[in-house]
């Protein structure tokens, strides 16, 4: 849905004076730093993370470019990726990749059985919404399966899908479960390659670190519907950007094929 154009505000002089406090609070929050060594930095999320070795972090055009594709359903759950990354020697648009995304958890402190209660609930129902969203565009993604590490704070969906442009690609979506919020961590490789791309993705995930005080802590809070919509908002994401690469690449291809 567009938003409303200016003009159709009575009150313009106020509207221009709570865009430009609204502009200088966006300057005066903490935002992601990349830091030369491939650390990631979101001091506004509270977490680092690294890129394994042989990979980079894409720069902020590259990034822009992937949240500019993403899919209208991905949009309407909020979706935006805060990092991504790719091995070095790879050319933008292919495989593998990895993007990092950040859902609110607004559930108040929920225990590990009502986060698996809401696993259970949430990712089954956010892939039947992707599908219905997408309809006959939607790609063959098989119904994914979700394990629990407890442990470590945190689960992965494996995902698997079936007929992409790049043939059959193979994906995970770590859900690093933190104070207030989700970090996701989606990375994807075609089928062929996904073993030998395995020991990154595991590099990538371990090297998450929350900041003191920010780590999960289990505490007797139910799920609820909001953390169902962050499950949902999830799997969007991590749907989404499969889909919006696609439409990257061809995109590319046309645009070759016409030169």
């Amino acid at each position: 849905m567009g938003r409303q154009p200016l003009e159709d505000f009575p009150r313009m002089r106020s509207h221009r004076a709570l865009l430009s406090a609204a502009g200088l609070l966006a300057c005066l929050l903490p935002s992601p730093v990349k830091a030369s060594d491939g650390t990631f930095a979101d001091p506004a999320h509270h977490f680092t993370l690294e890129a394994p070795a042989g990979w980079r972090l894409m720069d902020a055009d590259e990034l822009q470019r992937i949240n500019d594709a993403l899919p209208d359903f991905a949009r309407d759950q909020d979706v935006r990726y805060v990092a991504a990354l790719r091995p070095v020697e790879d050319m933008p648009h292919g495989y593998p990749y990895a993007l990092v995304q950040i859902v609110p958890l607004k559930s108040e402190d929920p225990s590990w059985d009502e986060l698996e209660k809401g696993l259970n609930i949430g990712v089954p129902k956010g892939v039947s919404q992707v599908k219905d969203a997408l309809g006959e565009k939607a790609p063959d993604l098989v119904q994914p399966t979700t394990t629990v590490d407890r442990a470590r704070n945190r689960y992965v969906t494996q995902l698997s899908f079936e007929k992409t442009d790049a043939g059959p690609v193979d994906g995970l979506s770590t859900g690093h479960v933190g104070r207030g919020q989700i970090v996701l961590v989606h990375t994807y490789a075609v089928r062929a390659d996904f073993a030998a791309s395995q020991s990154a993705f595991d590099q990538l995930n371990d090297s998450l670190r929350w900041e003191a005080g920010h780590e999960f802590v289990p505490g007797p809070g139910r799920w609820g519907s909001l953390g169902e919509k962050a499950l949902i908002g999830a799997i969007a994401g991590a749907v989404g950007a499969l889909v919006g690469q696609a439409w990257r690449r061809r995109k590319r291809r046309r645009a070759d094929a016409g030169a």
